[in-house]
């Protein structure tokens, strides 16, 4: 600890009477808590240094050197270490705000950084640490919060699954006879994702049984159905491309045979894998309280798997995104030249065309891609859960829509090749 000589004359000064320092080393840092489960003390080095008197506002700041010798009691820094995790330090004061109150502040403190040392330069005179903060993980969600996505996760996926089924039960009681490649396709997507949101629901409710077999089924069972939902969205992507970009000249040798291989068949793969290596069982999903919730899901401690499903996600979401800007690019080009006025710019039927559009692809999917980033994974979550509730809805207007022209043209060929048509009403 260094304190400048002008800092004490300029104390002695003021008192005029002998000037006293005191400097202390707490061995144990249980009286100074950290609230935050992701940061930690450089434990147990915890000091104080005061002249009797409350002293702030040092023209020339007090200096005092931490050194970082990789304590083994420091579970953070450790862990950090094995997973190969930045450490950021940084210099903090116990602040007593009341009587019953305090906590780790940082004003009037600045950091500085060389090799293993760590200079706190501050402006004040107080109880002195330095909070080590493992850079680039998310601050945990308190129980409130946690209880909140829960919630809305329930309610989002219960919502979609009902419209969902109500395309299935649209299709069999309307649909006679083979369906057209846009119909089936778009079947297969809401088929995809009813089975993940049911397998979401279904996860949710034995996450919590002691089976260790049942997890790691339902986490295979959950990790295959997400996978097979986003190949199914790719390929309804491609799909719009063929529509409307090569009009023409779309003809592929047993195209539907080829998708469904590709949208059903795909996802084993990696997920045959995961289960042969044991990739899969319970991560939990802490909060601030010391508790939580827990997920059948691929095991936190393997990164690969993880890591190759958020890669695909991304993959996926660029395609769609790239298909949703080719043909919002063409329609926009499009609509300059119609022969109709009120068909000339945007309106709100074509916004909401296009709207519907985004979410048929699983644009809404794409926030997600946002909730690697620590600063605002939080509003990313609530806006996805709440976003999710409307997916099924837009995916069941839309199979609605293809039916009834897929009728209507039927219609219109069946009258045009019956000469003994009446053209009475």
């Amino acid at each position: 600890m260094e304190v400048p000589k002008q800092v004490l004359s300029e104390q002695q000064n003021r008192s005029g009477e002998q000037l006293n320092i005191g400097a202390s080393w707490f061995i144990h840092d249980v009286l100074f808590p950290v609230d935050d489960l992701n940061v930690t003390l450089l434990s147990p080095r915890v000091v104080s240094l005061n002249l009797g008197q409350e002293v702030s506002g040092l023209q020339e700041p007090i200096n005092i050197t931490f050194i970082m010798d990789q304590p083994i009691n420091n579970s953070i820094y450790l862990e950090s270490i094995a997973k190969n995790v930045s450490i950021k330090p940084q210099c903090v004061f116990w602040d007593v705000q009341s009587s019953t109150s305090a906590v780790w502040n940082s004003s009037g403190c600045e950091t500085l950084v060389e090799g293993e040392r760590v200079i706190c330069s501050c402006d004040h005179l107080s109880v002195f640490a330095v909070l080590l903060t493992p850079v680039g993980v998310t601050d945990p969600l308190s129980a409130v919060e946690l209880f909140t996505l829960t919630v809305l996760s329930r309610v989002g996926c219960s919502i979609s699954l009902a419209f969902l089924l109500l395309t299935l039960i649209t299709h069999a009681v309307y649909q006679k006879g083979p369906s057209e490649n846009s119909l089936w396709i778009h079947l297969q997507v809401c088929v995809s994702l009813l089975l993940l949101n049911l397998s979401f629901l279904l996860n949710d409710f034995l996450s919590g049984q002691p089976i260790v077999a049942l997890c790691v089924a339902m986490a295979a069972l959950t990790h295959y159905c997400l996978l097979s939902m986003l190949t199914w969205l790719a390929i309804e992507g491609l799909h719009l491309y063929l529509l409307f970009i090569r009009v023409f000249n779309i003809h592929i040798r047993r195209y539907l045979l080829k998708l469904a291989l590709l949208g059903w068949g795909l996802p084993v793969i990696p997920v045959a894998i995961g289960v042969g290596l044991e990739k899969y069982g319970v991560l939990e999903l802490p909060d601030t309280e010391d508790g939580g919730t827990q997920l059948c899901w691929v095991k936190p401690s393997d990164l690969v798997l993880s890591i190759l499903t958020y890669v695909y996600f991304l993959l996926v979401m660029l395609f769609n995104i790239t298909m949703f800007s080719v043909v919002l690019n063409k329609v926009l080009k499009a609509r300059p030249k119609s022969p109709l006025p009120q068909d000339r710019g945007l309106n709100r039927g074509m916004v909401l065309s296009l709207l519907a559009l985004s979410w048929i692809l699983g644009l809404s999917w794409a926030v997600m891609a946002l909730s690697a980033v620590p600063t605002i994974q939080k509003i990313t979550l609530y806006i996805f859960c709440t976003c999710n509730g409307m997916h099924g809805f837009f995916l069941f207007l839309r199979y609605a829509t293809l039916l009834r022209k897929e009728k209507e043209n039927s219609s219109s060929h069946t009258t045009s090749t019956n000469p003994h048509t009446s053209n009475k009403t």
